[in-house]
């Protein structure tokens, strides 16, 4: 039962995002969830079959990015980096962190990428 609290954020994610209308950040989600999603898989598979696994770091990487739904689902659903505390508290840092940007972003009325394209010009000019 607790262990499907997992869709919480991920709902909340997709109500920001149909809030501000952003489809290019439902795009990126998506894809980004679908390939963290098929990595986990691919690493649970290798770790079964005693090979070479996938670096933690890539798929905390791949989870940051905007894969972190598909990391969240997909883990439950295979049981895949459940109980690595080391592996779990990072992935759900990445999650709040995402939550508190989409919070923001409703809140001041902005799409993803307008505040990315805002972000960067600020660092074009070196916070003069």
């Amino acid at each position: 039962m607790f262990r499907w609290l997992v869709l919480v954020p991920c709902f909340g994610l997709v109500a920001a995002m149909a809030w501000l209308v952003d489809w290019q950040a439902m795009a990126l989600y998506g894809a980004a969830s679908l390939l963290c999603g098929l990595m986990f898989w691919r690493d649970k598979r290798l770790a079964e079959a005693g090979r070479s696994r996938i670096s933690e770091q890539s798929l905390q990487v791949v989870a940051f990015l905007g894969g972190w739904p598909g990391a969240l689902i997909v883990g439950q659903l295979i049981r895949h980096k459940t109980r690595k505390l080391s592996f779990r508290q990072p992935l759900w840092g990445t999650v709040w962190t995402h939550m508190v940007l989409w919070v923001w972003l409703v809140n001041t009325n902005q799409t993803l990428f307008s505040f990315l394209a805002s972000l960067s010009a600020l660092l074009a000019r070196g916070f003069r």
